[in-house]
């Protein structure tokens, strides 16, 4: 696969990116992403070039993302009467990093994926955006992997097979996301350190020892 799988534990999403919009509270499942093309309202409170996002995947068939293409294509478009509308900027994204990120309902395991877009996309303060997401290089294949839906509320709709002229609304919240102004950049495991109290357990440890050998010669 293009893409690489760390665990959670041994690595952050890092960027110094900003993040100028995020829903980071999962719930339950949302759209399909791969032989839909989903997508979530948003306005912003001021003007903003985004660069990249982060969004939240779950692996509905459990395979670990094994089966995914590694294709990320990101969308925006205009609001047409609380549906998509017109597309404003497409393209393929890169993806930086897929990080595990929890479970749903102890089962389903979840991934938070970091990708940059191919180009930038100039948001303005006050207007209304869709932003969408298609996790394959067709729309042919039905694998088992979901966009999260988040407990804010908001708007999602979705497109069957992609076509954008056949959007449906599906409910009264946002997906899991978070919308960036500077390039995302994939974190690299660090080593784990010791607990605060660690260096003093050892000098006492070291310090028991010495006083064995001393009444041991005594």
């Amino acid at each position: 696969m293009r893409h690489s799988i760390i665990a959670a534990a041994a690595a952050v999403l890092l960027p110094a990116a900003v993040q100028v919009l995020e829903h980071t509270a999962p719930s339950t499942l949302g759209s399909r992403t791969s032989d839909y093309l989903p997508a979530t309202q948003f306005t912003l409170a001021s003007d903003a070039q985004l660069i990249g996002a982060t969004a939240t995947i779950a692996d509905i068939d459990r395979t670990g993302l094994s089966t995914w293409d590694g294709t990320m294509q990101a969308f925006f478009f205009a609001d047409d009467a609380g549906l998509p509308g017109a597309a404003l900027a497409s393209g393929l994204a890169t993806v930086v990093e897929t990080v595990l990120d929890g479970q749903l309902a102890g089962t389903i395991d979840l991934y938070k994926v970091a990708f940059n877009f191919a180009a930038p996309f100039d948001a303005a303060a006050g207007t209304t955006y869709w932003f969408g997401l298609h996790m394959s290089a067709d729309y042919v294949r039905e694998d088992g992997y979901a966009w999260m839906e988040s407990s804010d509320a908001g708007r999602r709709a979705s497109s069957e097979g992609g076509t954008q002229d056949n959007w449906q609304f599906q409910r009264d919240f946002t997906l899991v996301y978070a919308l960036h102004d500077e390039a995302l950049v994939a974190s690299a495991p660090s080593d784990v350190p010791l607990p605060a109290a660690a260096p003093l357990m050892l000098m006492g440890l070291a310090g028991l020892g010495l006083a064995a050998r001393r009444r041991g010669a005594a």
